[in-house]
């Protein structure tokens, strides 16, 4: 009889340390497998260099390679022992005066981002580097992505934001070049060395 009394809770103990334990382990594997995506704005005369890389083109910009120029790419890394990016938009905007303003808008989408892959999207080539009224200033950046697990939960997308206050880092061999408006900064080589 006292087996029976005693059989009951530790059966529903039992059933609530086996739920809890699950969720532990979903959580777990759900913080194991998020992406983490590197941001950056890449100016440069020389292609972007980083392994599985694809350019992304839009509709109004098209990137030819060895073209005279300081090219203008959003550079997005999905670093290695991170999880995968599905269904990423990025929404950008930026103003450029060559002297005159005008205004870059580009989208673009990629389905997924593997850890260790990495897009760059192009945006714009000043044809005329070096010259004193080049600049570049951000308006808007927005990125989403969701995961597999959040994706199959429902859950609602991700977001990732730069503008005046979160300012994009920005890098490359011609980043001197252009002066670097409202919400970009430059990244300084003892940030870089310091995540070396």
């Amino acid at each position: 009889m006292i087996i029976l009394i005693l059989y009951v809770p530790l059966t529903l103990w039992l059933v609530l340390i086996t739920r809890e334990m699950s969720l532990i382990a979903l959580n777990a594997q759900k913080a194991s497998n998020r992406p983490e995506l590197k941001c950056t704005l890449l100016i440069s005369n020389e292609k972007p260099d980083a392994k599985n890389l694809e350019i992304l083109n839009s509709e109004d910009a098209k990137y030819i390679e060895n073209k005279e120029g300081a090219n203008v790419f959003f550079l997005v890394q999905n670093l290695h022992g991170s999880g995968k990016a599905i269904n990423l938009s990025i929404a950008l905007e930026f103003e450029a005066s060559i002297p005159d303003k005008i205004s870059l808008k580009r989208n673009f989408d990629k389905s997924f981002l593997s850890p260790g892959d990495s897009i760059a999207s192009y945006i714009y080539r000043f044809e005329w580097s070096g010259l004193p009224d080049l600049s570049l200033k951000l308006v808007k950046c927005k990125i989403s992505y969701t995961t597999p697990f959040d994706e199959a939960s429902k859950e609602p997308l991700k977001e990732i934001n730069f503008d005046r206050n979160e300012k994009l880092p920005a890098e490359g061999n011609k980043v001197d070049t252009i002066n670097l408006g409202d919400g970009i900064r430059k990244i300084i080589m003892s940030e870089v060395e310091n995540k070396n």
